[in-house]
């Protein structure tokens, strides 16, 4: 039900309606409200991260920042801490008030030159001015607006509604019947691991499966990409195959066969800078299905660790080109890896670059409200999943083929019912360090 409440600034009904919990009769946030509070915060912490670090590294600190800005202490603490922490509606209430932020712009602009730097801060300043508009339409203070975050994490946990799979299962439906493609289960795996002897670079392998995959005569074609967004080297194949052959032309050893239907599909590869493009032909099949595809791939050079990258964000992507049933997508990160860093999930709107730009703000296609993130262990046995029974034994392979240990690695699960079709799935892995920098 609906009700007034009085307002937190001044005392008088407030003109927007705020839902009453039912069971504990305090006032809520709306759920467009709380959206909005959410897309708001990943605005406000993707645009000030990019303020920071226009900063040199040793002022990125609140000490130092004050120091070299000449603003409060107070003011640059909790900006430190806002853009460490995970973005979301907490984020406006992590930060300072409206006159704190625009302080802290105005003495940047102070220091800005050249068009990039004023770009970066008209940016941060149009999302501050929407922070102040979205406060003055709840008619709330800063405070107050933490006292309604607040009731409305409890109000979720009393009742925690469940995602609607209706909606995603009429999406799969009308995409299947467009493209004239789909699949029972959407496979997706990536290992990471130190590169031996370099631990500020890693080295990965990744897998893809479409498993129950059918299609019919007029069906687009059938392409998988696989994009190395931090290798910099421009000669050669971004990826190889698991035996070290360029994934470029004919690379029929992209499969692993043990875990494709017969006859096995051909698989031509255009390799593009960074990005990498398979071309699927099962025009050899008979019938038009159901078949297993598996493929994988391992990077043609190493990587930067992402705690060395400017923000230290580790990012896995799984982009949904193909409709599906089912999506069970893995991440294995070596314990070295998995202990320093924090995991979360994401999902967006799918755009061509968009997991190619490591430090790009995405909080534009960022899709409100995200699957869980499971943390499977180092058990393989722990992959086993109804989506594709023989998971357990296709990680097997996969390990045994590296000559990496499993035990070694630490593994993070999103599978979801009917994952939304041309969106793109992100398991992110904050290297940050709570708190002041040194």
């Amino acid at each position: 039900m609906f009700r007034d409440i009085p307002s937190s600034k001044s005392g008088s009904a407030d003109i927007r309606e705020t839902v009453v919990d039912a069971i504990t009769g305090e006032a809520r946030l709306p759920e467009r409200d709380l959206a909005a509070a959410d897309q708001l915060g990943h605005r406000l912490h993707a645009e000030l991260r990019d303020v920071v670090a226009l900063l040199a590294e040793s002022d990125r600190g609140a000490s130092a920042m004050s120091r070299a800005l000449g603003i409060d202490r107070a003011t640059c603490q909790r900006i430190v801490q806002s853009v460490k922490s995970h973005p979301g509606a907490d984020t406006l209430v992590r930060l300072p008030g409206i006159e704190g932020l625009r302080a802290f712009l105005a003495a940047m602009a102070g220091r800005a030159r050249g068009a990039h730097p004023r770009e970066v801060l008209a940016g941060a300043a149009a999302a501050v001015d929407r922070f102040e508009s979205f406060l003055n339409d709840l008619d709330l203070s800063q405070r107050g607006l933490r006292e309604l975050l607040e009731r409305t994490r409890i109000e979720e946990s009393l009742h925690a509604p469940a995602d609607d799979p209706a909606s995603r299962a009429a999406l799969f439906k009308s995409a299947a019947r467009i493209i004239g493609r789909w699949s029972n289960a959407s496979l997706f795996a990536s290992i990471i691991r130190p590169l031996p002897g370099d631990p500020a670079l890693t080295e990965w392998a990744r897998m893809r499966g479409l498993i129950g995959h059918q299609w019919r005569d007029s069906a687009v074609p059938l392409e998988i990409g696989g994009t190395a967004s931090l290798q910099t080297t421009p000669h050669g194949p971004a990826l190889t195959t698991l035996d070290a052959t360029p994934a470029s032309g004919n690379t029929p050893t992209s499969l692993l066969t043990d875990f494709c239907s017969r006859p096995l599909p051909r698989v031509t590869s255009r390799a593009e800078g960074i990005r990498v493009t398979h071309v699927i032909d099962t025009d050899s099949h008979d019938g038009r299905g159901p078949v297993d595809i598996c493929m994988a791939h391992r990077s043609a050079r190493p990587d930067p660790h992402p705690a060395t990258l400017t923000p230290p964000v580790g990012e896995v992507w799984s982009p949904q080109h193909v409709p599906a049933r089912r999506m069970v997508f893995d991440t294995f990160l070596h314990r070295d890896i998995a202990r320093r860093c924090i995991p979360s999930l994401e999902v967006h709107l799918y755009m061509p670059d968009i997991a190619q730009r490591h430090d790009a703000a995405r909080w534009s296609t960022l899709i409100p409200g995200s699957p869980r993130l499971h943390v499977l262990g180092a058990d393989l046995r722990a992959t086993a999943t109804p989506a594709y029974p023989r998971y357990p034994e296709l990680f097997d392979h996969l390990f045994k083929t590296l000559a990496w240990n499993p035990a070694e690695f630490v593994g993070f699960r999103c599978e979801v019912e009917y994952p939304l079709w041309r969106t793109g799935y992100a398991m992110l892995f904050d290297f940050a360090q709570p708190g002041e920098q040194a």
